[in-house]
């Protein structure tokens, strides 16, 4: 299976996160992505930034080049705005600080929607095109969550899997009114309509939430691709049965392929440990 369209994951292998999310735990996280069995191109993209505690996937539209294009911009100008002190300046502590590293973040992700939407106005075969996204910043004693459109964020704790994004869908909007029961959504034939997107506007609205860390936790970040062929009790049978991340994010993606594969699938999944003795956040 072809697994590109990675940024900062050398080697497709399972990275440990050199910094530590609080004094307590460890980071261990993987990422893959795959066309599918149906398409040809991979509009996915997504990110193992594993110093700086940045997990993201994206999933472009807007045809195999705009799409792909829209995707690996969110990816790259989020993980340009964490890094880059200048964002925040001149008020800036430090990427895991509670103050500056959410402002970076959502910095990164409005300055995308503003180059996508731009960029689409200036080359006519980019017309159309933008993103959803969805990532995990790991900070200090906590995590920040942002998403837009359908890629989604999930937790596992305690072997229970948890929701934490919810889908800005045309199914989603319609079962929010009572139009639709959520048992109906999965056969309704505008379920890949989605509602909000990077670039497709000229601001775009960010849903964002704070989530507390615990050792065990496991958080996976996945594209309609593979929510889209896998219901939540099947990604959370593979999610026990397979604790490395490496292993996990495989068995998910294959399990998708083996369901349909009727959409690009992508995955990352980040695994939180408790540190050994002795392992401090450096200053960042």
């Amino acid at each position: 299976m072809s697994r590109a369209n990675a940024l900062l994951e050398e080697d497709d292998d399972t990275l440990v996160s050199p910094v530590a999310p609080s004094r307590k735990l460890l980071a261990t996280a993987h990422g893959e992505t795959d066309c599918g069995a149906v398409r040809e191109s991979n509009e996915d993209a997504f990110a193992v930034a594993a110093h700086l505690g940045l997990f993201m996937v994206a999933d472009g539209m807007g045809g195999e080049a705009a799409g792909d294009v829209a995707s690996r911009t969110a990816i790259e100008q989020v993980l340009r705005a964490v890094e880059d002190g200048e964002t925040t300046w001149p008020i800036d502590t430090g990427i895991h600080s509670p103050e500056s590293g959410p402002r970076r973040f959502l910095a990164g992700i409005h300055r995308a929607n503003r180059t996508i939407h731009r960029r689409a106005h200036e080359d006519r075969s980019l017309r159309g095109m933008g993103t959803t996204f969805a990532g995990l910043l790991l900070l200090e004693r906590s995590a920040v969550i942002a998403h837009v459109g359908d890629s989604r964020v999930y937790r596992m704790r305690d072997g229970e899997l948890e929701r934490l994004t919810h889908d800005h869908s045309l199914v989603n909007h319609l079962i929010d009114r009572g139009y639709l029961r959520p048992d109906e959504a999965a056969g309704h034939p505008k379920r890949n309509v989605i509602t909000r997107a990077i670039g497709t506007r000229e601001a775009v609205e960010i849903d964002t939430r704070i989530a507390d860390l615990r050792a065990g936790d496991t958080f996976l970040l996945c594209s309609d691709g593979l929510h889209g062929e896998l219901d939540d009790e099947e990604i959370a049978t593979i999610l026990r049965e397979h604790a490395d991340p490496s292993d996990a994010v495989g068995h998910l993606i294959d399990q998708a392929i083996e369901n349909g594969g009727n959409d690009n699938v992508t995955a990352v999944l980040v695994r939180l440990d408790a540190a050994p003795d002795g392992l401090r956040m450096p200053a960042a």
